[in-house]
């Protein structure tokens, strides 16, 4: 869908900056400034290019983040469950002794 959206959008881009002329008497379409348009056509496909990389990388950099975040918190996880077994041992040592 947003592929169709943007084929449509550089369409109209390159009709409205190309000076398109249509006269329907002898049917004839126009294009006074057609070097123009396709300029700005390639502009906008560098921009929609541009910000759709951006996106991918962003993506794979949150990855990332998310992925070392998880990971500190199992090894907190794993500390803190070795912890509380050698806390719960010492304890069952100190009541037998009693």
């Amino acid at each position: 869908m947003k592929i169709m959206l943007y084929i449509l959008v550089i369409i109209g881009i390159f009709f409205v900056c190309s000076g398109i002329k249509i006269t329907f008497s002898p049917f004839q379409i126009q294009l006074e400034r057609w070097r123009s348009g396709l300029g700005w056509v390639f502009l906008s496909l560098g921009l929609i290019f541009l910000t759709h990389d951006s996106q991918i990388i962003g993506y794979k950099q949150c990855e990332k983040d998310v992925m070392e975040i998880i990971e500190k918190k199992e090894k907190e996880e794993q500390k803190e469950s070795v912890d509380s077994t050698n806390q719960t041992e010492d304890n069952k040592s100190s009541t037998i002794s009693l």
